[in-house]
């Protein structure tokens, strides 16, 4: 449960809506960073605030890092406790966004 209160900022509603897609349960933050077009100076101090308030939870990838190639990815998803403060949220903001550019980079 979340112990702090929690401000949604435009970067951090557009990191969040990423995570609430059905083909995304699990996303890195190269993920993240990929599909919002911010940065990683943006990406992953939203995530460890996000994490911290319970609203992502973490884990590290299973594999090891010789059968990936590649060092482990954290993995982030949404918590249930997420996913409803996420929708209350862009709920809110929607009445307010006409005029605004979208949360997506592909829709603007």
């Amino acid at each position: 449960m979340a112990t702090q209160p929690v401000s949604f900022s435009y970067q951090r509603l557009k990191v969040l809506r990423e995570f609430d897609r059905d083909e995304a349960p699990e996303l890195s933050g190269a993920d993240v960073m990929r599909l919002t077009g911010l940065g990683s100076g943006s990406v992953y101090p939203i995530l460890v605030v996000l994490e911290e308030r319970g609203i992502l939870r973490s884990r590290w990838e299973a594999e090891e890092p010789q059968t990936l190639g590649r060092p482990r990815r954290r993995l982030y998803a949404l918590t249930d406790l997420g996913a409803e403060l996420y929708r209350r949220a862009a709920a809110d903001v929607a009445p307010v966004r006409r005029g605004v550019p979208s949360l997506r980079p592909s829709e603007a």
